[in-house]
């Protein structure tokens, strides 16, 4: 199957399934042996990684205070009593995350590296693990000479609005953006959009085979022709992936995406079904495995739901046109993930069921956007996007009660197995959306 159909496919349901044939694919675990085989691997690798994570956690903790290096990861400022001061998320050597607060005066650190003496409370191994505040006095900042600041910065230069300057500097770096600025974009429903997640590193996916496939067919029909392109191209295209994903410090959900990609591309290679449940439980496993944090992660759940839904649309409408699924399935996973997504958030507006229309334009801003700030002229759409900013709409705090997401959890796992569970999901669904302009309507 030629590898084009792969990243064109993985363009329409955010992830990197290939093209299906019609013939019959094997399932992962076929039998309870396969099954518990698969679980003494993992909880092997999870023993090994807890072991190693303890140790550091060990030898951090042995002081009550400690100076080192961190880099700025976020900086907000946050009012309590009437009281101003900035909020600094830091991460240290050996993955270390970790809180404190620092004067309202002090200068923009974000993504500096700072030199800062930490005063240890008692810490336990799940606050280490999971991220915790401490005091500090900032030491040192060293100057801006990362890569990635300047990149940053080459990006910021393109726009004279600051909420630009935060958007794309959050959409291709994924750093934070303002608050105010943040509530624009949940009330147009298109804040997943500027989160980096698998989405972008599809779109990306299909960006470089497109831009790879000709000159390396040129190259290997003369002086290769016994490689198999597909593989070539597709192990090319997983590096320059992974390469990004380590430039952005492996993003939660980002490592999600490129753990499925090669999962998904080393199953399909093999013949077994990648389209799968399973697939995706392999791969969360692995994950939490290797990297525990991940469970703290809301981003991470989130990405995990999202393909969830992805695939169970995929299991039931398989046959579909893939035209109309390009415009169905995007839709299907919003009111699918709105549930969870107002228990977590607890956010709606009635212009937020747009972001179906915005997904799918995204497919072309997206891409755009990136080809126009390589060629430095990123502010050429800055007046569209005020526009859309502009058009947004007042938020409000819609509630979901605790039992009723317990039991939306439950008819969506039903809803793997029997079809008939997957009708009552989809109502459930859509009467939340219901229920959602209906409070509006009374506020």
């Amino acid at each position: 199957m030629p590898l084009y159909n792969f990243f064109n496919y993985i363009i329409v349901v955010d992830i990197y399934i290939m093209n299906m044939s019609k013939l019959d694919k094997m399932e992962l675990f076929s039998n309870p042996r396969s099954i518990s085989i698969f679980l003494t691997i993992i909880i092997f690798i999870f023993s090994i990684t807890i072991f190693s994570k303890y140790v550091n956690y060990l030898d951090f903790n042995k002081f009550d205070d400690k100076i080192l290096q961190a880099e700025v990861l976020s900086q907000y400022l946050k009012t309590k009593k009437s009281k101003e001061y900035y909020v600094l998320k830091l991460k240290a050597e050996n993955s270390v995350t970790f809180y404190t607060t620092a004067s309202k005066h002090i200068r923009d650190l974000q993504s500096r590296t700072i030199r800062v003496q930490i005063f240890l409370p008692n810490l336990t191994f799940r606050e280490y693990l999971r991220g915790f505040y401490t005091r500090s006095n900032i030491l040192n900042v060293y100057p801006a000479k990362t890569f990635k600041s300047k990149v940053a910065q080459k990006i910021i230069s393109q726009h004279k609005n600051i909420e630009l300057q935060s958007i794309f500097s959050a959409l291709f770096l994924a750093t934070p953006i303002q608050n105010y600025t943040r509530q624009k974009l949940s009330s147009l429903g298109v804040s997943h959009l500027l989160a980096i997640s698998g989405f972008h590193l599809t779109l990306l996916g299909g960006i470089l085979f497109f831009l790879l496939k000709f000159p390396y067919q040129f190259f290997q029909n003369r002086y290769l022709p016994y490689r198999n392109i597909s593989l070539d191209l597709f192990l090319m295209v997983a590096i320059l992936l992974f390469t990004y994903v380590a430039f952005l410090d492996y993003t939660p959900s980002l490592l999600r995406s490129f753990a499925m990609l090669i999962v998904g591309f080393i199953l399909y290679d093999r013949g077994y079904k990648v389209i799968s449940i399973q697939t995706l439980l392999l791969t969360i496993l692995l994950l939490l495995a290797l990297f525990p944090l991940l469970v703290f992660s809301i981003g991470f759940w989130l990405s995990v739901a999202g393909v969830f839904y992805i695939f169970l649309f995929l299991k039931q409408y398989e046959n579909m046109n893939k035209y109309l699924m390009f415009f169905t399935l995007p839709t299907f996973v919003y009111f699918s993930m709105l549930p969870i997504s107002l228990f977590l958030f607890s956010i709606f507006s009635h212009t937020q069921i747009f972001s179906i229309l915005y997904t799918i334009g995204f497919t072309i801003f997206y891409p755009l956007e990136l080809l126009l700030h390589i060629l430095n002229i990123g502010g050429a759409l800055d007046s569209f996007v005020i526009h859309l900013l502009n058009s947004s709409s007042e938020l409000y705090r819609v509630s979901i009660n605790n039992y009723f997401i317990y039991f939306y959890i439950l008819i969506s796992a039903l809803a793997i197995r029997y079809k008939y569970f997957f009708y009552i999901l989809t109502l459930l669904s859509l009467a939340t959306f219901v229920f959602s302009y209906t409070k509006l309507s009374l506020i």
